[in-house]
């Protein structure tokens, strides 16, 4: 068995149980869980990647994906931390930024996840987080990650 997959299991399952009816404080066990499992989650990814680009085994996908598809996720795993902070986030990409993509859509995620993680701890009441989605660098447009 892969060390990620009962992780996965406890954010799917978690997720579904979300899904269903329950009380005030059914429902914050339950989203302690996942937020917990997806930060062992992280914490797993990141231990397992540092093993592979130790061992000079790090290798990077090329592959089409949606930018849409990552930021969504990006968000849907950094909003629990910044709610927890009281903080709200905001992603503003360049419209000059092409949505379909080919690259490793999974390395792109952590990247960002990171860059999130690290500015909640840097900054954790008020900050702009500048990030640089553009399509073109003679039209260099700033994405701005605001939490408040």
């Amino acid at each position: 068995m892969k060390s990620r997959t009962p992780m996965n299991a406890i954010i799917g399952m978690s997720h579904l149980a979300l899904q269903t009816d329950l009380n005030a404080k059914q429902r914050n066990y339950l989203e302690k869980v996942e937020s917990a499992a997806r930060h062992l989650l992280g914490i797993i990814n990141d231990v397992l990647d540092s093993s592979k680009i130790e061992a000079g085994k790090m290798e990077l996908e090329q592959a089409g994906f949606y930018l849409e598809d990552v930021m969504e996720h990006l968000a849907d795993v950094s909003v629990i931390k910044a709610q927890d902070k009281g903080l709200e986030m905001l992603f503003n990409v360049g419209t000059d930024v092409p949505t379909a993509l080919i690259g490793d859509s999974l390395r792109l995620g952590q990247v960002l996840i990171n860059l999130v993680n690290k500015r909640h701890q840097v900054h954790p009441k008020k900050a702009k987080l500048p990030w640089a989605f553009t399509g073109s660098p003679a039209r260099r447009k700033p994405c701005v990650c605001v939490l408040m």
